[in-house]
């Protein structure tokens, strides 16, 4: 944003540092939020937020004075197998219209804000069900999920999923993409730069 910083935390609700002030500030509106968990700004009006066991939520907000002010917040509907899944760790712009939700459990979503149109994606499952478990999710040549069995990827143009069978198939908790083309995975074992094209 322009003069602040969204910050996530316990709650109650949202925060944000004030390069004006120089300080940290609750954002006034935002009370009923807990644990956020990942912000993503999609235009200077609107916010998209993902909390740790109370689901996602759709911000509309303004600003007086540099200060940043939540007019409304709407929950996030889910279809099944989301319908009762609160705990979101990620937030991932695909392009303008398109955003995608990591779930703790219950695999990812993609929802199309022009047409409101939810996609669920649910993990192999043949390594174990923390294939659905998504900490962070990227996008390179294919959608890139970090999960607790490892690096899944999902093709759009074939519609297929799999759990990437070059790296171990522990927890990843985030994906960078680096400017050489590889991707650099944080995960319980240490640091990983992954070259999609070789493997």
């Amino acid at each position: 944003a322009g003069d602040w910083i969204w910050i996530g935390s316990d709650g109650p609700g949202m925060n944000y540092y004030s390069y004006q002030d120089d300080a940290i500030r609750t954002v006034p509106g935002t009370a009923v939020l807990r644990e956020v968990h990942s912000i993503y700004e999609q235009n200077d009006s609107t916010l998209w937020i993902a909390t740790n066991g109370y689901g996602v939520y759709e911000g509309k907000f303004t600003s007086y004075g540099g200060r940043p002010s939540m007019q409304s917040l709407s929950r996030v509907e889910f279809p099944a197998p989301l319908a009762d899944v609160t705990k979101f760790f990620s937030i991932h712009p695909q392009m303008d219209t398109v955003i995608w939700f990591g779930s703790r459990g219950a695999g990812a979503a993609s929802l199309n804000t022009s047409s409101g149109l939810i996609q669920v994606h649910e993990f192999p499952t043949d390594r174990g069900y923390a294939s659905n478990e998504i900490f962070y999710v990227s996008k390179s040549a294919k959608m890139n999920f970090a999960s607790g069995s490892g690096l899944v990827t999902y093709d759009e143009r074939t519609g297929r999923s799999e759990i990437s069978p070059d790296i171990p198939h522990r927890l990843i908790h985030g994906i960078l993409n680096g400017a050489d083309g590889d991707l650099w995975l944080s995960t319980n074992y240490g640091l990983v730069s992954y070259d999609e094209s070789t493997g």
